[in-house]
């Protein structure tokens, strides 16, 4: 994935950011059900979402750890949220 977006006066690059963890609903680009949702962090710590569907890339910055936290609980399996965030409290 290279997605390369400026939101607010701020750059947004896959190139350069790690990508730590996503949801992808096995359709492919060019399929009007495609969506992608991925949760990224950039070099200096922020966190920010990556949204596509088949016809637009949306990015939302400055996702706090909580927000982070509840996309996690929605879109990553039980192993993947842990090495993620750590496994919660009972």
């Amino acid at each position: 994935m290279n997605i390369k977006k400026i939101v607010n006066g701020k750059l947004y690059d896959t190139n350069t950011a790690t990508e730590l963890g996503y949801y992808y609903n096995a359709k492919t680009l060019d399929d009007y059900d495609y969506r992608y949702e991925g949760l990224w962090k950039k070099k200096n710590g922020e966190m920010f979402f990556i949204h596509q569907g088949w016809n637009e890339v949306r990015i939302t910055p400055n996702v706090t750890d909580e927000q982070a936290r509840e996309w996690g609980a929605k879109w990553l399996d039980t192993e993947d949220y842990i090495k993620l965030f750590g496994e919660p409290s009972e």
